[in-house]
């Protein structure tokens, strides 16, 4: 995947379009540190286009112009980075549908001097890596996509986006995280960087792959291992060389918990000739585990013209911030629930408190929270007994004073319809409370939401896994007035989707660092869940049940989070979440809306 900060330097060469290997569906990214990333690009014949690449680069053919001896070969002038320097000379051949000319290349890794033009010159020198305990053997291939049977809120995905601050993380024994090569490649070996492993943690894994031919039949490839700790990168060579599509790490544990987490995966060996699959197709069923039969996939919405709207409102709460939507009172309702500012502990309903949150009240009545010895905060408010929340507005303010791990990408969450979880994934544990949508604000500025079917079963954020431009100006040492909007909606075919938003009041700080309500929200981001939003490899069976299958107690791969999750539990609860910061928290309510649909 691309890489953000100093390591995305692009190179490549000029591109043979008489070669039929060239001629890739989508773009085909391939850089400095041998990651990739596919982008489709529509060129029109007089102006420049732009992609984006996920860490947030962005790229733009610098010619206004395209020259052909032929309609159907075109010559740009090159690339040119979003810091100014020149890339290469590409050349790709392309079907032209009437004014507009789509590219479908494959962009090979420079190698010697060779290639359309001079060796382009890097905005910063990238960090070398750490020295692997053995040398890799072969190129550094790329991949198609990432998945893992198991995931919290460290994705899958950070694992090979060639970035040593991101990590994946899994729980369990057999928990594993895949590599998809999107067709057959020879492969040596892995480089592998574990998390925490520079501190001594060592970790009892597997290697696996899996053919073209039989892309779900694993084998091991090294068994047993275990990693030796003490250094960023160690290299595993395969007792032999592999054909495989799939690459798999299998982590039973390590030395410290059963949990498994890679900062870090590169995979050695020589590509083949072949067609990776089209980028842009979504997999049509989810993905399926090593073991057991494919999840099953819910049954799609069909949303209307127009989302209904939860009934509107616009008037103050009790502590003078607008209320977006009107709140819904009556006897299956928790109706609305307001934080006590002056001692929060004193209310029954706001748990999972710990040493650490809301114990340090401050001169401008706000409290500090740092989430304890562990760093979580979590603030839990609970619905009614026998009145879950279900469309629900969430509030809250919060100043974020430090970080104690930089690697935190998130500013701050909510979430609702779950309980508080575990980490079991049967019938009756507590796994299966974590069912829930997250609105996300991250620490540079970005929004997203995220779905997750039961602790550790995330979705990936929506718009994509680095969310969009959401709020601008540093996070630090300023308020920020955050809103996340739930509400269920019928589709055409009786069939209950669910919508979510996600608001904020950003310019509250005054001239002194206090908070001032603007009540001037604006909406960054929201998305509609219909079916089709997948986790891989879940393996639940629970009582979050979809509330169009009410009798069901399978957990489909793509299931729309549209109750108040388990059945069998009284209430529910939404929450405010925080991960390795200190920040000050302000006025935190929860209220029932009058939604579209219950």
């Amino acid at each position: 995947m691309a890489n953000g900060g100093n390591n995305s330097v692009l190179l490549v060469t000029a591109i043979d379009r008489n070669d039929p290997s060239h001629l890739v569906k989508g773009l085909l990214i391939k850089l400095k540190r041998g990651k990739s990333s596919r982008a489709n690009v529509l060129q029109s014949k007089d102006t420049t286009a732009s992609f984006t690449v996920d860490a947030g680069e962005w790229y733009t053919l610098t010619s206004n112009r395209a020259t052909s001896n032929d309609a159907n070969a075109w010559r740009f002038d090159g690339w040119e980075r979003n810091n100014g320097s020149k890339d290469l000379d590409l050349t790709v051949q392309a079907p032209l549908v009437g004014d507009v000319l789509q590219l479908k290349a494959f962009v090979k890794q420079r190698t010697g001097t060779g290639g359309g033009g001079p060796q382009p010159t890097p905005s910063t020198t990238p960090t070398p890596s750490p020295t692997p305990t053995e040398a890799p053997v072969g190129d550094d291939l790329p991949v198609w996509q990432t998945t893992a049977l198991k995931s919290d809120d460290n994705v899958a995905t950070n694992a090979f986006d060639g970035k040593l601050e991101t990590r994946w993380s899994g729980q369990g024994a057999g928990t594993w995280i895949n590599f998809d090569m999107g067709k057959a490649n020879k492969v040596n070996g892995l480089k592998v960087s574990w998390y925490k492993g520079t501190e001594g943690r060592r970790y009892t894994f597997s290697i696996q792959s899996s053919s073209a031919e039989a892309p779900t039949v694993f084998k091991d490839e090294l068994a047993n291992m275990t990693s030796n700790g003490g250094q960023q990168w160690e290299y595993y060579k395969l007792s032999q060389q592999a054909q495989a599509r799939n690459m798999r790490i299998v982590v039973q544990k390590n030395s410290e918990n059963d949990w498994a987490s890679i900062n870090e995966v590169e995979i050695y060996g020589e590509e083949l000739p072949g067609v990776m699959p089209e980028p842009t197709v979504m997999p049509t069923a989810a993905p399926t585990p090593s073991s057991g039969p494919p999840r099953p996939m819910s049954e799609k919405v069909v949303k209307p013209d127009v989302i209904p709207l939860p009934v509107m409102d616009g008037t103050l709460d009790k502590f003078g911030i607008k209320q977006l939507y009107k709140t819904r009172f009556g006897d299956d309702s928790s109706g609305e629930w307001f934080i006590n500012m002056d001692n929060p502990r004193s209310d029954s309903r706001l748990r999972n408190l710990k040493a650490g949150d809301w114990d340090v009240k401050q001169p401008d009545g706000s409290w500090k929270a740092s989430g304890g010895a562990n760093g979580q905060v979590r603030y839990e408010a609970w619905s009614l007994l026998n009145k879950k929340w279900v469309n629900v507005e969430i509030t809250h303010y919060s100043k974020l004073l430090s970080v104690q791990d930089p690697g935190a990408e998130y500013l701050c969450q909510q979430y609702g319809r779950g309980g508080h979880h575990g980490g079991g994934t049967q019938p009756g544990d507590n796994g299966c409370k974590g069912y829930t949508m997250k609105g996300r604000l991250f620490r540079n500025g970005n929004v997203a939401i995220c779905k997750e079917l039961g602790h550790s079963h995330y979705c990936e954020n929506r718009p994509s896994k680095y969310g969009k431009a959401g709020y601008t100006g540093s996070s630090m040492n300023r308020w920020m007035g955050m809103k996340t909007v739930i509400w269920n909606f019928l589709g055409t075919n009786n069939l209950t989707g669910v919508h979510v938003e996600v608001w904020v009041d950003q310019d509250v700080t005054d001239t002194s660092g206090n908070l001032v309500i603007r009540n001037d929200w604006k909406k960054l981001y929201e998305t509609d869940d219909v079916g089709g939003w997948t986790t891989a490899g879940i393996d639940m069976t629970c009582e979050c049940v979809n509330k169009d299958r009410p009798t069901s107690k399978t957990v489909a791969a793509d299931e729309i989070v549209n109750t108040g999750a388990n059945p069998r539990e009284k209430d529910n609860l939404c929450a405010v979440r925080t991960d390795q910061l200190t920040s000050l928290f302000k006025f935190y309510s929860v209220r029932e809306i009058q939604g579209p649909a219950a």
